[in-house]
């Protein structure tokens, strides 16, 4: 009689078992882990893993709820925490204290230092739950940080126990404006900061800052903030902003591996803060040799000075990726690729269709010998009927088998001028 074969899960290795955990889990909606639930031995494997993956809170009460629904037992595994960091409603708070007291409603003004405090403290023991964060993102609120004196002391007091408790962080993203660098003078393991490049902080103030932090090989701007011209007159209640990262600034910061320009125009300034002629000048002299990553995203057109400028630095450099997307972007920035490009990201528009694309890739193999990967890009803002939208998926799946003819792996996906001030809620920890 044959013995009845068990299921065979063991006589697969655990490195294998635990990248396909991995795999199912970064597919899974986090209110949705079947995969848990299929036996014990997978329970066991796979629930670390589940807290491996970036987590993400839609407030610091999201952050509390799901601290107090999951208990302590994983919280080491969590090395990667987005969070929107809230206005805690002082109005809101103190009627409640008020009501719970059974006294009259209080004047904000009175007790919203207390409240703050209180909420700071919180913060502060929730997040000396999360010993391994090393990749932090704070989103700002969606309307900005309040100019009222105790709100905005809120964020310099979050910020200020970030550097405490995470000395050790090794990225940071946010997105507030209305804040001073100097805490980041105690990240001394940063590697890669992501911000606006507006801030309270002088240009002067911002090198200082970046020359501190001997780790750090990455810089990624996503701005300008919005209402910045409100936000630099003379008379506003808050700190006035000013642009913090400059060229010079660029020029000045030791050698960089990776920068990323993510550029949103204001229509009340003349011209870019970042994509400029100055910029690249300072890449040039400075970072030439070093880059091995340069991201470029604008929602505008480029001047023609400052495209000229691009192209030389992008041809003389020594960049291994390379990813552009603005509108109205045509197959004569191909020509700019440096022979030590593996790797192209680029977004196709109404100017640059992807057989134009993929032919100017070709042409240009013998020059660029070690680009192995393209994907091309078609921007998510046109609107297009469903047989437009079959024909352009016909016309991206040409030029990905064209691209193959030559070896190269090429794949198509969405661009968009990344919005940095928002979250996928249908993803928070909180549903986990």
């Amino acid at each position: 009689m044959m013995k009845k074969r068990s299921f065979l899960l063991n006589e697969v290795p655990l490195e294998i078992r635990e990248q396909i955990y991995q795999d199912v889990l970064s597919a899974t909606p986090c209110k949705d882990v079947q995969l848990l639930r299929v036996c014990r031995q997978i329970y066991e494997e796979a629930q670390s893993l589940l807290f491996k993956r970036p987590l993400t809170f839609v407030s610091q009460s999201d952050l509390y709820q799901w601290l107090h629904h999951v208990g302590p037992r994983n919280l080491h595994h969590v090395t990667s925490l987005s969070m929107k960091l809230l206005d805690i409603g002082t109005d809101a708070c103190l009627r409640r204290r008020a009501h719970n007291q059974g006294r009259r409603t209080v004047s904000p003004k009175e007790h919203s230092k207390s409240i703050y405090e209180e909420d700071i403290t919180r913060l502060l023991k929730a997040l000396s739950y999360l010993p391994s964060v090393k990749n932090l993102t704070i989103y700002k609120p969606k309307f900005g940080v309040s100019t009222w004196d105790p709100c905005r002391d809120f964020y310099l007091s979050f910020f200020s126990l970030v550097a405490r408790q995470y000395s050790k962080l090794k990225r940071l993203s946010f997105f507030m404006d209305e804040l001073p660098l100097t805490f980041l003078t105690s990240l001394q393991s940063l590697r890669s900061l992501r911000f606006t490049g507006f801030s309270t902080s002088t240009p002067a103030e911002a090198l200082a800052v970046l020359r501190s932090l001997p780790l750090l090989k990455e810089i990624e701007l996503f701005g300008p903030p919005p209402q910045l011209d409100f936000k630099q007159r003379i008379g506003y209640a808050g700190a006035r902003r000013v642009q913090s990262f400059t060229p010079d600034v660029l020029l000045r910061l030791e050698p960089l591996q990776s920068f990323t320009i993510c550029e949103i125009r204001d229509e009340m300034t003349a011209s870019p803060a970042f994509f400029s002629e100055d910029t690249f000048k300072a890449l040039f002299k400075t970072h030439r040799s070093s880059l091995e990553k340069l991201r470029i995203s604008l929602d505008f057109k480029p001047l023609e000075t400052d495209l000229g400028a691009f192209a030389r630095f992008v041809s003389s450099s020594s960049l291994q990726e390379l990813e552009i997307g603005w509108p109205g972007l045509d197959d004569e920035v191909l020509q700019c690729l440096p022979s030590s490009l593996r790797m192209l990201q680029i977004s196709i528009s109404p100017g640059l269709k992807p057989d134009e694309a993929a032919d100017g890739i070709i042409d240009l193999h013998d020059d660029v010998p070690l680009l192995k990967n393209v994907v091309l890009r078609l921007d998510r803002r046109i609107v297009m009927s469903d047989s437009l939208r079959d024909n352009l998926r016909s016309n991206f799946d040409h030029a990905i088998s064209k691209l193959g003819t030559t070896g190269i792996r090429a794949s198509r996906g969405w661009w968009h001028p990344i919005m940095f001030d928002t979250i996928d809620e249908s993803r928070t920890g909180s549903r986990c």
